[in-house]
């Protein structure tokens, strides 16, 4: 049996992902980076082991390259999480360090 309002729900949620995602391409997403661009976004999905999304953001900005992480059970609500950040200028950029120097800026 459907469940509409199940369904409703599902479609409100798909359609402010959608606009997100369409909002990325006019500085969406980096609003709290000085001069922010957005250069990459990658998904890391669900598994056995790991069973949760993960959303690795990388934009440019004044101060250099910035990396941002953010985890969610699925793709969508991950996107709606970075969303919610974004728009309450709650991100937490680092800087997005090759992977040689992150032990010599942690002192290994």
């Amino acid at each position: 049996m459907r469940d509409a309002a199940q369904e409703a729900k599902e479609e409100r949620k798909c359609k402010r992902v959608g606009a997100f995602i369409r909002a990325l391409r006019e500085g969406a997403g980096v609003r709290s980076l000085p001069e922010g661009v957005l250069t990459s976004v990658k998904v890391r999905f669900p598994t056995e082991e790991e069973p949760s999304t993960l959303l690795v953001v990388r934009a440019s900005s004044g101060e250099g390259p910035r990396i941002a992480f953010i985890g969610a059970y699925d793709v969508g609500d991950a996107l709606l999480a970075w969303m919610k950040r974004d728009e309450g200028q709650r991100m937490r950029w680092r800087k997005d360090l090759p992977w040689e120097q992150r032990g010599e800026r942690m002192g290994v």
